[in-house]
């Protein structure tokens, strides 16, 4: 049997084809607090729904956050978060790198400090039940269940969410605590 290739209209915005593969949802973070990170989080949002192979399913809520750390007392600006939900044929380290080359072209520059400033920040959140343990990629990502800025997002798109290893999101979000999350905008 010859399996037909399907073409889904994605609404936001592109149009992509999608042929017969197996799809997986997969939960995206983003994060800016440099170079204007509204658009910076906006415009990356935009990029990713035109990565070949996948389609946009869903966006959080935009939030603002405090730094998770000061790095040598340097004051940072607070981060704009979302997440975003994606279906994707791509295997996880193809999803990584096409999210690499979008942070590259924000011009982001990895450095020494783990939670330094940056223009953009995208992390796979999730990828479908996998979990995955690998010198380049850690799925669940690594600290999830201590990050509001992730864990609030991920229940604008699914509150009834259950997270491998993890359980369910639900019960995480009330165990969390506040880094003095602020709603700002509304995606849906």
């Amino acid at each position: 049997m010859v399996q037909k290739s399907t073409q889904i209209r994605v609404v936001w915005p592109a149009k992509i084809n999608i042929d017969s593969k197996i799809m997986v949802n997969a939960y995206l973070g983003l994060g800016s607090n440099m170079a204007n990170p509204l658009r910076q989080v906006c415009l990356a949002i935009d990029e990713i729904a035109h990565i070949q192979h996948s389609s946009l399913l869903a966006c959080s809520n935009i939030y603002k956050s405090s730094p998770m750390e000061t790095i040598d007392n340097i004051q940072q600006d607070d981060y704009i978060n979302a997440v975003i939900l994606i279906k994707t044929q791509l295997d996880p380290n193809t999803l990584l790198n096409e999210l690499n080359n979008i942070e590259k072209k924000h011009n982001r520059v990895r450095s020494e400090q783990h939670w330094g400033p940056r223009t953009l920040d995208l992390d796979i959140l999730l990828f479908g039940d996998q979990v995955i343990e690998s010198e380049e990629l850690t799925i669940p990502h690594p600290g999830i269940s201590e990050r509001d800025f992730v864990l609030i997002p991920l229940a604008d798109i699914d509150p009834a969410l259950s997270i491998p290893n993890l359980g369910k999101l639900s019960n995480l979000v009330k165990k969390c605590k506040s880094h003095q999350l602020e709603k700002i905008k509304h995606l849906h």
